[in-house]
């Protein structure tokens, strides 16, 4: 399996410079984003970098971190933990031109749980990690000429299926060819 990601990958990143027009400029987002597990009930943090294969097209890589959660029934206690590592692809529809785009999400993921029970003084721990699908949609609105907010709801289709709300801002750079 790790010889098809890396294979992926490279694949991804060589589409990303063919489509690329050789006389534009290289463009792309850093991204701090909040998110929402509706499958943990959790808050997470979000970190993503998009790069522009043209002016609609943009793929990259996402990590979300979820926070722990903890439950109590009786004596015992169950605190459940996450990441997700995504590899995510827009097309950007603009609705009303530089003021609202919307964008259709597909992409790859990996995600990891960890659940530790503690009964009295034993703790046991549970790991379960599982590659799938994401599908969802997104929205932008520019605030300025360099930030935008967005917004995006996912749902993960795997064995960890989950549904993900993300609202955050994203900063737009861009290198000269």
């Amino acid at each position: 399996m790790k010889i098809q990601l890396k294979n992926m990958l490279l694949f991804c990143f060589l589409v990303c410079f063919i489509l690329n027009d050789s006389d534009a400029q290289i463009q792309g987002t850093f991204d701090l984003t909040a998110a929402w597990s509706f499958n943990l009930e959790t808050p997470g943090i979000n970190a993503r970098s998009y790069f522009f294969l043209n002016d609609k097209i943009c793929l990259g890589p996402e990590f979300t971190y979820f926070f722990d959660k903890t439950e109590v029934h009786g004596n015992e206690e169950i605190t459940t933990s996450a990441f997700v590592i995504d590899l995510n692809g827009h097309y950007v529809f603009e609705i009303i031109e530089h003021s609202l785009g919307v964008y259709p999400v597909m992409g790859l993921n990996f995600t990891r749980e960890k659940e530790s029970i503690q009964v009295l003084e034993e703790t046991e721990e549970h790991t379960s990690k599982a590659f799938g699908f994401n599908l969802g949609i997104g929205a932008e609105v520019p605030l300025s000429k360099r930030i935008n907010l967005f917004g995006e709801f996912t749902h993960t289709f795997s064995t960890l299926e989950d549904n993900v709300m993300f609202l955050g801002l994203n900063y737009l750079w861009s290198e000269p060819h």
